[in-house]
């Protein structure tokens, strides 16, 4: 076994940007275990072109085209990439923590027999074998996993991939493969809910806006809202917020929701639990707003402002508009 295989996501034909770095992620990898060939994996609902331009860094890309996946069909995909570990006798399998990513990960470790590490922080190769960083004991201690058995599966959370500045020559060779015949039972999709489609996934969003309990209510959110807006970013918010009911579960972070690494994180009205902060590991700049000055958020923040947030966001507000030409 000598193939590193990566499922890669796309919606629209256009490849996430999660994906395309961690297709270079393994290309690092993969050169420094001694020149493993890289397969990529993606499901279509049908023929789209241009796919492999969306990349950077020989290897082949198989495109599991079926209409089914029109819409989201982890049990078929799990039944593809099964398939298609089995055939490339694949040795380590590597998906972005996505909801699809955490699905598909433990699924296909039962499958296959293989070891997993799910959410792992970073990879990195040493004695010339993959091992993974991931947080433990809810986040409290980072640990380093090597898996002894032969076939590896590791989920990541997106984040600031080693390999973003490196440059990789050629695009991958395109190969259409099919989903497997497999008697017994299947799946009809009977109905799907989109939640906040229009907000787009906060996975993938360079900007969040995230409030916590310190919001005071649903109305509270709104002023996060308008600021999201204006920097063109999204909404997140701690589980305490979510519980509480003010925002849907979808824009939840942190251990029990999404790991985002937006390049900017704003963290109003949040004190900073250890299963908040396990969620925001990958951003690049963080600026708390709390009235508690010994708030944990802080120990993670770059930027602080301490006091009353909903006296403070609209100063904020206010200085980026005179700023950014729009008051």
């Amino acid at each position: 076994m000598s193939e590193f295989l990566v499922v890669l996501e796309q919606r629209g034909g256009v490849v996430s940007s999660r994906s395309a770095g961690l297709w270079k992620e393994v290309q690092r990898l993969a050169g420094e275990c001694g020149g493993a060939e890289v397969v990529g994996v993606m499901a279509v609902p049908a023929e789209i072109e241009g796919l492999e331009k969306q990349l950077e860094g020989a290897g082949r890309l198989l495109l599991v085209e079926d209409e089914r996946f029109v819409s989201s069909r982890p049990d078929l995909l799990l039944d593809a990439v099964e398939k298609i570990v089995l055939k490339e006798d694949a040795e380590c399998v590597f998906m972005i923590h996505s909801s699809s990513g955490a699905d598909l990960g433990p699924g296909l470790a039962v499958r296959l027999g293989a070891g997993l590490v799910s959410d792992a922080l970073d990879l990195r190769v040493e004695d010339r074998a993959v091992v993974a960083d991931t947080l433990l004991y809810s986040g409290g201690v980072r640990g380093r996993c090597r898996i002894s058995a032969s076939r590896k599966i590791f989920t990541l959370r997106p984040s600031a991939f080693a390999a973003a500045g490196e440059v990789f020559e050629g695009v991958p060779m395109v190969e259409v493969v099919g989903i497997p015949d497999k008697p017994g039972l299947s799946g009809m999709l009977v109905e799907e809910l989109l939640a906040h489609a229009e907000a787009g996934d906060i996975g993938e969003a360079e900007i969040i806006v995230a409030g916590g309990r310190g919001m005071g209510g649903p109305e509270g959110f709104r002023m996060l809202e308008s600021l999201a807006s204006l920097l063109g970013g999204s909404v997140g918010a701690s589980r305490s917020a979510v519980d509480e009911g003010w925002r849907p579960h979808a824009e939840q972070i942190g251990q029990t929701g999404r790991s985002v690494a937006p390049r900017l994180y704003i963290a109003c009205g949040i004190s900073g639990a250890v299963q908040h902060l396990a969620g925001i590991g990958g951003a690049g700049t963080i600026v708390a707003l709390n009235s508690d000055p010994d708030a944990p958020i802080y120990a993670a923040a770059d930027y602080g402002l301490v006091g009353d947030v909903h006296e403070l966001l609209p100063l904020l507000q206010d200085l980026l508009e005179v700023r950014m030409g729009k008051k």
